[in-house]
């Protein structure tokens, strides 16, 4: 089979934060590598996961009306969900409480905002090989 035909379907990144720079930003980095789409709350993100499958999910730590300790409790909550990969985004101001939501929810990590394509690529690659 030639590279051209080979069936090279890319990991689907879903990323949610409220904040529209952030996204756009976190699209730059990942498009080239990655199917990403782009939520703006936690709210869609149980929405989005109704229709579509997803490989792994960046996830905002402080969002407003459902923060990121939220939607992973949920996620954790629920069977078709719970085994979906979870990198928080934070800002180093939160770095304290993401580390005790590390203990508590388990999630695969987190990266500092704002995060370089280097860092963010890298736990990426670390969590899904």
């Amino acid at each position: 089979m030639s590279p051209v035909t080979a069936d090279h379907t890319k990991k689907h990144i879903l990323v949610v934060d409220d904040d529209p720079e952030q996204l756009t930003q976190i699209k730059e980095h990942l498009k080239e590598f990655y199917e990403v789409t782009l939520v703006a709350s936690g709210k869609h993100v149980i929405k989005y996961l109704l229709r579509y499958h997803i490989d792994l999910i960046l996830l905002d730590y402080l969002m407003p009306e459902m923060d990121g300790p939220q939607v992973l409790s949920r996620l954790r909550a629920n069977d078709d969900y719970r085994d979906i990969p979870v990198i928080f985004l934070t800002g180093v101001a939160e770095k304290d409480m993401v580390i005790k939501t590390l203990v508590d929810l388990k999630p695969e990590g987190y990266v500092l905002k704002p995060s370089k394509k280097s860092d963010l690529v890298a736990k990426i690659i670390d969590v899904l090989g």
